[in-house]
């Protein structure tokens, strides 16, 4: 039986392109609806990428969290992006 797996995302922040992706790349038809009129229009301020890791001298959860998403995001950068 094939199964036509859809999905439709709340938001198109960060968050919400993320899990889109991360859905589409596994074959599932995603639809993404946002208030705004361009993606990751109210996500941050800041006009680059920044991606940076919290430190803990007891490496806390947080510190671990953002050390796997800077480890994750740079092996995404390194796959797709850096030729």
């Amino acid at each position: 039986m094939d199964l036509d797996q859809r999905c439709i995302v709340i938001g198109g922040g960060i968050a919400g392109a993320a899990c889109a992706r991360a859905l589409a790349d596994r074959g599932w038809q995603v639809k993404v609806l946002d208030t705004a009129g361009d993606p990751c229009a109210a996500a941050s301020g800041v006009p680059l990428g920044v991606v940076s890791c919290h430190a803990s001298p007891d490496d806390n959860p947080l510190s671990q969290l953002t050390r796997a998403g800077m480890q994750y995001t740079l092996a995404f950068a390194r796959q797709h992006l850096i030729h």
